[in-house]
Order: structure tokens, then sequence, then C-alpha cells
């Protein structure tokens, strides 16, 4: 039997670069959190009109994968832009821009 150890948590909220980006059919976002805490992700277009809820809950400490397929809430693809994505919990904000293609 081989044991794999666990990851160690994050010592930091840290919200990745999305990947693949420009994002073509999906994307995924990496978001660590150091402790549990209420997290919301969204999308946000240049106007800062948000587009997509990707999160909103309490999420366990660790490193998590978030999934997206640019479509908005109403499952509409999202037209071709710049558009940002921010992570936010009681204590910090982060934001970070994607490109759809």
């Amino acid at each position: 039997m081989r044991v794999v150890p666990a990851a160690p948590l994050p010592t930091r909220f840290l919200l990745e670069q999305n990947y693949p980006n420009p994002v073509a059919a999906s994307t995924s976002i990496r978001l660590s959190l150091p402790t549990r805490t209420r997290c919301n992700v969204a999308v946000f277009d240049v106007a800062g009109k948000r587009v997509a809820t990707l999160v909103n809950q309490v999420l366990e400490p660790g490193t998590h994968a978030i999934s997206w397929d640019a479509c908005d809430d109403r499952g509409k693809r999202l037209l071709p832009g710049v558009y940002f994505y921010r992570a936010v919990t009681p204590a910090v904000t982060q934001s970070r821009k994607l490109i759809v293609r």
C-alpha cells in the first residue's frame, strides 16, 4: 500500500489566474483558502455588471478548482471580450482579468 501525504493547507488567501486564458469552451479558476469562510466568486463585464455567480457559499480550507463554461447566470454564452472575476470573503477581496473568445 502506498500512502500519499495530504497537501498542506494554504497559509494565505490566493486567487489564481484562470487557465486556459483566453477561454474558448471552459476554464478553471483555482482559489486557496487558509480557513473555513464564506466566499463569493463572480464574473463581471468591463462596465462592472455581474454576469455570472460561480460560488456563493461557505468553503472549507484548502485549494478549490472552480470550472466555468463562459456562460452567464441564465446559461447564455458570453460575447467575446474582456471580463473580470472577483473572489470576496469577509477578510479579502481579489480580482483577475480573463478573456472570452
